[in-house]
């Protein structure tokens, strides 16, 4: 089967995404276009400074974690993982009940074979067109609400700001304001430098003790927790919400002004 929790017949809470879902032991290996069992390549529980949300959230809602997230992705390479996974375990995705979506940007390359390193480059060359690229996404939010996960319910963060245009309009179930690098931005204090610095850092680097898994320290891991279960429990939840940023750990209290003005703090 596909994940450490094989023989279990629990229902499912799936994570998909970019680095912000990428962490815990439902994790799927993605490398050179195929899918990696975890069976064959064991995430280190022990490498782990402190338990992940992803696995706090299933353990809480007494669920089986699958997480589909890969660290840099575009929203492009979250759909082939995605829709590739679903092709190789079809029987799977009938238990999937919940989802957590931690959309990315629009404008990562839209090709499975990019790596984050090739972002930049091609963002200040002739061929990008940001509205191609937002109206791509669009119809990404539409199949991934409507289609592939029809049946679940469903949570949509965003990680770096939602579009300007439509935002997430076309995404089902209830959407968070806030993008979650506010949080990440918000753990760092210094001068621009120093936090830049650290937020270069903040990589979950498997097989070490990196103590910003999925760029968020364990406070604010348990903190996310509380905030998805807590969301899932209401009978009706609104269509929209915003994150208590109050509720996290955040010494840095200009990071919600990430990217543009001064996102560091006094400490120059």
């Amino acid at each position: 089967m596909f994940v450490t929790h094989d023989r279990d017949d629990r229902d499912i809470v799936c994570f998909v995404g970019d680095s912000y879902a990428n962490c815990g032991s439902g994790m799927i290996h993605w490398s050179h276009n195929k899918l990696v069992p975890v069976a064959g390549h064991q995430h280190d529980i022990d490498a782990l400074a402190y338990t992940v949300y992803t696995d706090l959230v299933a353990d809480k809602l007494n669920m089986r974690p699958l997480v589909l997230g890969f660290g840099g992705a575009s929203w492009w390479q979250t759909r082939y993982i995605v829709t590739k996974f679903f092709e190789q375990f079809p029987k799977e995705k009938q238990h999937v009940k919940k989802v957590i979506a931690m959309h990315t940007n629009a404008y990562r390359v839209n090709s499975i074979r990019c790596v984050n390193t090739t972002n930049g480059k091609f963002q200040e060359s002739e061929w990008f067109d940001p509205e191609f690229h937002d109206w791509c996404q669009q119809q990404w939010f539409r199949e991934f609400s409507h289609e592939i996960f029809d049946q679940a319910d469903i949570l949509n963060f965003s990680c770096f700001g939602w579009p300007v245009d439509k935002g997430h309009s076309n995404l089902r179930g209830l959407s968070f304001v806030e993008p979650l690098i506010w949080i990440t931005v918000g753990e760092f204090t210094g001068s621009k430098l120093q936090v830049d610095r650290q937020l270069q850092q903040s990589r979950d680097i498997e097989g070490t003790k990196n103590p910003h898994h999925c760029h968020l320290n364990a406070k604010n891991h348990a903190v996310l927790t509380d905030v998805i279960v807590e969301t899932f429990s209401k009978k009706e939840p609104s269509r929209e919400q915003h994150l208590d940023l109050d509720r996290f750990d955040r010494h840095n209290r200009n990071g919600h002004h990430w990217p543009d003005g001064c996102y560091w703090d006094d400490q120059r």
